[in-house]
């Protein structure tokens, strides 16, 4: 049998303003969502968005495992 090499999501850093911070908190709750999940989720839409952006097979599908926040749904 051949082994699927899954690949686990990876932890960044990155400095943002205070305007910006107060704003992802305040959308995190309103959507019911961690920070992190609600970054990760900006983040990864936003790169789709960009048209000189190539998009990477774990963005758009499910790849070994992977699961892109895009196609996950919001909690209700």
């Amino acid at each position: 049998m051949a082994s699927q090499k899954f690949r686990s999501p990876v932890r960044v850093s990155v400095t943002i303003p205070w305007i910006t911070y107060e704003r992802l908190i305040n959308e995190s709750q309103n959507e019911g969502r961690s920070i992190s999940n609600l970054a990760a989720y900006l983040i990864e839409s936003s790169l789709l968005s960009r048209p000189t952006c190539p998009q990477a097979p774990a963005l758009n599908a499910s790849t070994n495992g992977e699961k892109s926040l895009l196609n996950q749904s919001k909690p209700a």
